[in-house]
């Protein structure tokens, strides 16, 4: 079994040494460098090539979240570990979304750090080996429809611009209103899942993960809703 090459990027010298020794403890792992701060770990990734980044989200130059969005965009099957002393939600959906894979709460026993890089990993490694982590790019266009007041109108407007354009090409509609949504009051898909609930269940590592929150209008035609406000929810 090839060994999982790991880079560690933290600002703090102490935990860097802590994980350094988990890391070099454990057979199946290879500690390929580490960084103090995320303008240094996107340089060092070219170099070293690792597998698995445990990244801290609170480092100078380029936190933990910029640089994990960026890591993201440049190299995709690079894994990236988030590692914080904030344990709550609002933090572990922000880096969710930035496109971090798992999230790990210090301070971590070794057993937890060592299952949680080898089951991500595993899980990653995986999708990518079936086909369904793919970072070809394909020719598309991205519509955007907004309101300077208050939004009225552009829900009717998106909704039959996407309607028609997918008599043709296939169509993902997004309702990124994450106050006030309501397309799903359109589409008669008031009680569907939204995109809130692909966060809680942080499925946001791939198109084909977020599948199932997709409402099908039509053949050509998927729609993820925004959360349920109250407004919604009385309804």
């Amino acid at each position: 079994m090839e060994k999982i090459k790991i880079l560690i990027a933290d600002d703090v010298k102490e935990t860097r040494d802590i994980v350094r020794k988990i890391v070099e403890f454990e057979d199946d792992f290879e500690l390929v460098g580490e960084a103090e701060d995320g303008k240094e770990v996107i340089d060092l990734i070219s170099k070293v090539k690792p597998d698995v980044i445990l990244m801290d989200i609170n480092m100078p130059v380029l936190n933990g979240l910029e640089a994990t969005e960026k890591i993201t965009e440049l190299y995709p099957n690079v894994i990236v570990i988030i590692m914080s002393v904030q344990a709550e939600s609002e933090y572990l959906k922000k880096a969710m979304f930035y496109g971090a894979k798992e999230y790990i709460i210090k301070p971590f026993s070794y057993e937890t750090l060592v299952e949680t890089i080898k089951i991500t990993y595993q899980r990653y490694k995986n999708l990518q080996s079936k086909g369904e982590v793919v970072n070809e790019i394909r020719e598309g266009k991205i519509v955007t429809f907004f309101s300077s007041k208050g939004g009225v109108g552009k829900t009717t407007l998106a909704v039959n611009y996407s309607i028609e354009m997918s008599k043709n090409k296939r169509v993902l509609l997004m309702d990124l209103d994450l106050m006030f949504g309501d397309i799903s009051i359109f589409v008669d898909g008031v009680n569907y899942k939204t995109i809130l609930d692909a966060i809680d269940d942080e499925q946001l590592d791939s198109y084909s993960s977020l599948k199932p929150y997709f409402f099908s209008y039509n053949k050509n035609l998927d729609i993820l809703f925004g959360p349920k406000n109250q407004r919604l929810q009385n309804i």
